[in-house]
C-alpha cells in the first residue's frame, strides 16, 4: 500500500519512528488514524505541493476490516472487534489504522 506525507520531516518521522499514533491525522473523512491506499494516485494527492513530494510503500496489518460506505470524520478508530477501516465512500479506496506496530514502512519515494 502507499502513504503519502508533505513534508521532509513528516517522512523523517516515519522512517525514524514508523506511524506514531500520537502523530495520526485527526477530523479526516473516515476520522482518525493513519491513512493507506491501493491507489499511489490517492497517496499523491496527500503530498503536498513543494518541490519535492514523499511517499511511502507499506506493509499494513489490516485485519479484520469495518467497512463504511459514508464519511464519518468524528470517528477515533474502528469498532470494537475490528482491526482497521475500509472507506468506500469517496473516489478512491482507503484503509485506516489507529494502533502504533500495524504498519510498516518498506521504502521511501521521494519525487517532483
Amino acid at each position: 500500500m502507499f502513504h503519502g506525507t508533505k513534508s521532509k520531516e513528516g517522512a523523517d518521522g516515519i522512517k525514524e519512528s514508523g506511524f506514531d499514533s500520537r502523530f495520526y491525522v485527526t477530523n479526516c473523512y473516515y476520522g482518525r488514524g493513519a491513512y493507506f491506499a491501493e491507489d499511489p494516485m490517492k497517496s499523491h494527492g496527500y503530498t503536498g505541493s513543494g518541490p519535492l513530494r514523499y511517499m511511502f510503500v507499506v506493509n499494513v496489518a489490516l485485519g479484520k476490516q469495518e467497512e463504511l460506505k459514508q464519511a464519518a470524520n468524528n470517528k477515533t478508530g474502528p469498532k470494537h472487534g475490528y482491526h482497521s477501516i475500509y472507506g468506500i465512500a469517496g473516489s478512491a479506496k482507503e484503509y485506516v489504522i489507529d494502533r502504533f506496530g500495524q504498519a510498516k514502512p518498506l521504502f521511501l519515494i521521494v519525487y517532483k
